[in-house]
């Protein structure tokens, strides 16, 4: 994350905020004001980044592609490779209310973890029944809500 910061910071896409704010709706209406990405360096006690790739120049960036040719790159993009699988990864119970979570408008029951304007994914690992092979796949969610420290 720090390299790719430090890659927006280098092309002028980087707003940092030092004061400290609330993530009760006034980081997300920052937000909303600026297609730049925002580093938060005191937002409920922690650092935190909004706006990773809210414009067509930083995702162009971010992926390593050129902006005019972005889309038609993506759409043509297939996958040829193979999958594999090495190694293990230690992981420790998650506990959510230790980052931010913002609440963005007024009416909205509580705080969420947005998955984008247009589509909201969950992204998680299967095994398929038949071969037994594991696979990523993404499941159409309307927002992620906390409930409580570990649920969404």
């Amino acid at each position: 994350m720090r390299d790719f910061i430090e890659k927006m910071r280098e092309h002028e896409l980087v707003i940092d905020v030092e004061e400290p704010v609330s993530a009760d709706m006034e980081a997300p209406r920052m937000a909303a004001s600026t297609d730049k990405l925002l580093f938060f360096h005191k937002i409920e006690g922690a650092r935190a980044v909004m706006n990773l790739t809210a414009s067509r120049r930083a995702l162009s960036i971010a992926l390593g592609m050129d902006e005019k040719r972005m889309v038609k790159t993506l759409a043509d993009a297939k996958f040829d490779g193979k999958v594999t699988t090495a190694g293990s990864i230690t992981m420790k119970k998650p506990d959510l209310s230790k980052i931010p979570i913002m609440h963005h408008f007024p009416r909205m029951p509580g705080s969420i973890l947005p998955r984008g304007l247009s589509s909201h994914v969950l992204t998680v690992l299967k095994m398929h029944p038949f071969t037994g092979c594991r696979y990523w796949t993404t499941t159409g969610l309307p927002h992620v809500s906390l409930k409580g420290g570990i649920r969404m």
